[in-house]
């Protein structure tokens, strides 16, 4: 019970964000047919949350399409082995979801995939909320980062922020890409695909 006060503790974690690339345009297709939405939408979701969990992440909460997850928060190994966590279970995601998408060709229905944005920073993380309802999550400009890298990753796309790379270059391939202006910041944020992971 004394962990469930309100409060947070800062930290450096790893933010990790999924979204499902072409989930308008499909609920627009598919608009008569909100029942075969959500099941496209849990397919997903049940995919990458069993290899968020099994990487060693934590759920931090769903949003309509897309997921948001935490690698070293509430419990971290290394910075660096919580970084390339994540990259591993965005590597593994990228592979599942990509079995989903030919399923989905099959079944005669829209053929999504998923976008992934991942960024290693200090945030606040801890309980959010009221005394009414409370959630564990994740609070800091890390944070609006992670997310503003995800938007920018096309279907199937792994991408992932300088500061993350630094931790975990010597365990990856990838391919630098054009440096991009998101909201809120004054420069540009760098940026890599991430292509594999070196076992």
């Amino acid at each position: 019970p004394a962990s469930l006060a309100l409060g947070g503790k800062r930290r450096a974690i790893t933010l990790f964000f999924a979204d499902i690339r072409g989930f308008t345009s499909m609920s627009e297709t598919m608009a008569d047919k909100p029942e075969m939405v959500l099941d496209v939408v849990n397919r997903f979701h049940s995919a990458m949350t069993d290899i968020v969990i099994a990487k060693g992440g934590t759920i931090d909460k769903y949003i309509g399409d897309a997921l948001m997850s935490l690698f070293g928060a509430p419990m971290a190994l290394s910075a660096a082995d919580d970084a390339f966590n994540a990259i591993d279970a965005a590597v593994a995601i990228r592979t599942e979801c990509l079995k989903i998408r030919e399923q989905l060709i099959k079944e005669g229905k829209t053929a999504v995939n998923v976008g992934i944005g991942i960024n290693t920073g200090e945030v606040v993380v801890g309980m959010v909320g009221s005394k009414q309802m409370m959630n564990y999550t994740a609070i800091g400009d890390s944070v609006n980062t992670a997310a503003r890298i995800e938007a920018n990753a096309g279907a199937g796309q792994v991408l992932i922020s300088k500061a993350t790379y630094e931790l975990v270059k010597t365990r990856i391939k990838v391919k630098m890409l054009e440096p991009i202006m998101v909201k809120g910041k004054k420069e540009p944020v760098e940026i890599l695909e991430v292509l594999e992971v070196i076992k």
